[in-house]
């Protein structure tokens, strides 16, 4: 049971994260005020997800197959290290985002 609740979460979490990335992606692709910066650190976040992606699916086909000890295993060496660096790439976006709007915010005032 709890294994099908994380199951769901982590669909539920893959859901959310893809319509934002389709949102950021058209905002992106519209090119307004997109610094080179910006989209250097995007670029980033999308190598980190194309090689995390398919380490979570081989831990949770694992995990189903019934090899909990290699998924868990994979999931610690893999895995983990992965997210570790996707969620910083995503905070740097984010404090790229947080620092222009401080100078936005400055020249309003």
């Amino acid at each position: 049971g709890e294994r099908r609740a994380a199951l769901a979460e982590i669909e539920r979490l893959a859901r959310f994260y893809a319509e934002s990335a389709t949102r950021l992606d058209a905002m992106m692709a519209a090119g307004r005020g997109v610094t080179p910066r910006e989209a250097e650190i995007l670029a980033s976040i999308k190598a980190t997800e194309a090689r995390g992606l398919p380490v979570i699916e081989a831990v949770i086909a694992a995990r189903a197959a019934g090899d909990a000890t290699g998924a868990h295993r994979r999931l610690l060496a893999e895995a983990r290290p992965l997210f570790v660096e996707w969620l910083a790439r995503i905070n740097q976006f984010i404090d790229l985002q947080e620092e222009k709007n401080r100078a936005v915010a400055s020249l309003a005032r």
